[in-house]
């Protein structure tokens, strides 16, 4: 026990409790001694026997009693000196004289102590836990200075803090850590399956508001197929079909279709228009359904390559399909992807917006600048928006949903290329159209295209 007991708040507060107790004794034996005493007395008096002889009995076993009373102190003593040699006087000092102000301090002590243990802890990456703060909360429920419980509670809010940023980090770590072991597992099924994953370097993209480079192709206008947006909510149905399709659900297509014709025409039609023009007149291709909502979407393929010729022959948009490398057939081979890449960049260069098909999903790839970086955009996450080389689309986006490694299906299956009445065929028109001051007074306008 040694010197620790009177450092220990709860051993203290049990210290407080035997005090009361001792002193509660101290008064309490002499006056029960004194009363029975009287009691007996009187009693022998009254009874018309005086039996002064076993009445002094009982005051000798009373005052025993009370003598023993007040050397419980000493016995308390002994008992700790058997059980620890290092008990001192000034321990049983602290025992019988204990004070709450003894207990509070000690408290404030405690507490010091373990708000600077945990902060330690979380600067030098030790081990700490939440149960470290409800404790130190359950220790200042039992002070009284409300200044001082104020000042704490701030040191606190700090201490948790830097809980909340390594507790984040910890979380992050956890996320890259299943995101190598995906990526590892994805390889490694690649790779038995014979798939090339030379997929090139990756350049880091441009968000599409902080981009101010000449470009070709189109200015998009972006749709969402978010459930959270005004467009997730709009369901529709197919020609032929009794199932009904919901935009968050299945939307991609309408709202890349979207994009291409409000930005290529300025028509300013929403995918709820463009929705209602379409799917009425349109059959859907296979897919499991179940009944009331389709369980998957259906394949519209030909609504994309304007297989009616609708979306030329309505909107006024040039459609050309660039190449189809169709579905399961894994990762592009070195080759087909070096075709595909530059197809794409060719399209682009000459004023063409594109739709291509990634895995399970429709993406929009709106235009590409001086430096080659493709504008791109993701119905389905505006996280995924911004400037990237072609690279980076690709790398990004080859294993959409996983469905690379589930069933083969694999990068670009296919890409439609798009230009209307508000595509930029050239940089000479980019400059009539926009001007030098959408892209910042500094910027020197390229005598030629070179990519």
């Amino acid at each position: 026990m040694g010197a620790e007991a009177c450092a220990d708040s709860l051993v203290l507060s049990i210290f407080t409790i035997i005090n009361r107790v001792l002193l509660i004794a101290k008064i309490a034996v002499p006056l029960i001694i004194i009363v029975t005493t009287i009691i007996d007395i009187i009693k022998d008096v009254t009874g018309g026997e005086v039996k002064y002889k076993t009445t002094l009995d009982r005051v000798k076993y009373r005052l025993f009693a009370a003598v023993l009373v007040f050397f419980i102190p000493n016995f308390i003593g002994a008992i700790f000196r058997a059980v620890d040699t290092d008990y001192s006087t000034n321990n049983l000092e602290c025992l019988l004289h204990v004070t709450n102000k003894d207990v509070q301090s000690a408290r404030i002590a405690e507490i010091s102590e373990k708000i600077e243990a945990v902060s330690h802890a979380i600067k030098t990456g030790g081990k700490f836990s939440q149960t470290d703060i409800n404790e130190i909360y359950a220790l200042l429920g039992n002070i009284d200075d409300e200044e001082l419980v104020e000042k704490y509670k701030q040191d606190l809010e700090e201490v948790q803090e830097l809980i909340d940023i390594e507790t984040e980090k910890i979380v992050e770590a956890e996320k890259d850590a299943r995101k190598e072991r995906q990526r590892i597992k994805e390889q490694r099924i690649l790779e038995d399956a014979g798939i090339d994953l030379t997929l090139g370097e990756s350049k880091s993209g441009v968000s599409i508001l902080n981009h101010n480079k000449a470009f070709t192709g189109a200015i998009i206008k972006y749709y969402s197929q978010s459930s959270k947006g005004p467009y997730g909510a709009v369901n529709y149905t197919y020609k032929g079909k009794n199932y009904t399709y919901n935009a968050a659900g299945c939307g991609c297509g309408y709202m890349s279709i979207s994009m291409i014709i409000d930005s290529l025409t300025g028509s300013n039609l929403t995918p709820k228009g463009v929705i209602q023009d379409f799917s009425p007149n349109v059959y859907a291709g296979a897919s499991n359904e179940s009944s009331g909502f389709a369980q998957f979407c259906p394949i519209y393929d030909g609504t994309i390559k304007d297989s009616t010729g609708k979306i030329n022959k309505d909107y006024g948009i040039e459609v050309k399909e660039i190449f189809t490398h169709g579905r399961h057939r894994g990762i592009q081979s070195s080759q087909d992807k070096e075709k595909y890449f530059g197809l794409i960049k060719e399209y682009l260069k000459n004023g063409y917006s594109i739709i291509t098909l990634i895995p399970g999903h429709y993406v929009v790839m709106g235009a590409i600048d001086i430096d080659g970086y493709i504008s791109f955009y993701d119905p389905s996450n505006s996280n995924n928006n911004g400037w990237f080389t072609i690279d980076t689309i690709y790398n990004n986006h080859y294993n959409h949903a996983n469905i690379c490694v589930e069933n083969k299906s694999c990068g670009f299956i296919f890409a439609v290329a798009y230009k209307g009445s508000e595509s930029i065929s050239t940089l000479g028109e980019y400059y009539k159209k926009i001007g030098a001051s959408k892209i910042g007074k500094n910027v020197t306008r390229p005598n030629e295209y070179e990519q």
